[in-house]
Parts: C-alpha cells; sequence; structure tokens
C-alpha cells in the first residue's frame, strides 16, 4: 500500500483527483496519464492507480473512454458529448461511446 493508504482511501483519492481535474476550467474529461501522475505525487503507485480507476468503472463511480475518465454522473458526461461534438474534427467512435456511457449512467439512475 502507498504511504500507508489503505486500498479505500486511495480509491477516494483517486476518484476526488478525477473530481479537481475534471469540469470548470479544464475539459470535461481528463486524460488517465494525467490521473496518474497526479495520483504518483500522491503516493499511489502506478499499478495501484490502474487498480482503483478500474473498480471505481465497475462501481459506476467513474466513465473512461479512450484514455479519457469523468465522473460517472449526468451532466460530466452530457459536457464530454457536448465538447467532443463541438471538436472541429468530431471524433465519432469516441463520440458513440460517450453517448453509450451516458445512456448506462441514466440506466443507473
Amino acid at each position: 500500500m502507498a504511504d500507508g493508504l489503505s486500498t479505500r482511501e486511495q480509491y477516494k483519492r483517486v476518484v476526488s483527483i478525477v473530481d479537481a481535474n475534471t469540469g470548470g476550467k479544464q475539459r470535461p474529461m481528463a486524460a488517465l496519464s494525467t490521473i496518474r501522475t497526479v495520483a504518483g505525487y500522491a503516493g499511489i503507485g502506478a499499478e495501484d492507480v490502474g487498480k482503483r480507476l478500474d473498480r471505481a468503472v465497475a462501481n459506476g463511480d467513474l466513465v473512461i473512454v479512450e484514455g479519457r475518465v469523468c465522473q460517472a454522473e449526468e451532466e460530466p458526461v452530457r459536457a464530454a458529448i457536448r465538447y467532443e461534438g463541438e471538436r472541429e474534427h468530431t471524433r465519432k467512435d469516441r463520440l458513440a461511446k460517450l453517448n453509450q456511457a451516458l445512456q448506462g449512467v441514466l440506466d443507473d439512475e
């Protein structure tokens, strides 16, 4: 365990790092590489970050699409869809995956 953090504490920290690095003036989805780097500075090893991200997706707390991550809530996913849809060169595959993720979020509510 990283610097004495329990698995639960690591999980909460990774989810909060995603929250702090998405939305507002930032892009609606953060790059996984950014999350891994920030979590590393927070004392969580790369393998543990990956495990916590996977668990957060399985638990319905995070959405990961093509190397980017956001909170698994309606507004953050809708913001990611808007952002992708407004790009000069829209990535249709990513947009489709985001719409699928939104449906999953809405089904869970």
